[in-house]
């Protein structure tokens, strides 16, 4: 596992930038697997909370933007010129409606099952202090230029 990115190093891989960069640090990855933490949805501020919550759905932009981070960090012709879009999101289980109050950090698990040049398909899971919160798979997808 190579060593902890922090969030100005994540904001160079992905094209979000502000407060849409919901990650805070990459705490390992490897050539298949990408865990970061985060504490974002704990910011009033954060442009994806609804009446002062964060909907648990809205963790899949945390999962997209982790696998986003690992498909650039791996070579995987995701990031720079090519920015992968959501394309699907499947078999999605969510433990609450909304993060639960009490959770003060994410950790944010995406594992890679297919990387192609025309995308990539990965198994995220995100927990909350040790509880899960949600998981499923998502697919990264290139436009075609």
């Amino acid at each position: 596992m190579a060593e902890s990115l922090q969030r100005s190093d994540i904001a160079r891989l992905i094209p979000h930038s502000g407060r849409m960069c919901l990650l805070d640090s990459v705490a390992r990855f490897s050539a298949e697997e990408i865990v970061c933490t985060s504490r974002s949805h704990r910011d009033p501020d954060n442009p994806l909370c609804e009446g002062g919550e964060l909907p648990v759905l809205a963790l899949v932009e945390y999962a997209a933007q982790a696998a986003a981070v690992h498909a650039a960090l791996v070579g995987a012709g995701i990031g720079d010129e090519r920015i992968a879009l959501l394309g699907a999101v499947r078999d999605i289980a969510c433990a609450h409606g909304s993060v639960p109050a009490r959770i003060t950090q994410l950790w944010i698990t995406a594992t890679a099952l297919l990387q192609t040049e025309d995308g990539a398909i990965y198994r995220f899971s995100v927990e909350g202090d040790g509880a899960a919160l949600t998981g499923g798979r998502l697919v990264l997808s290139i436009p075609e230029a």
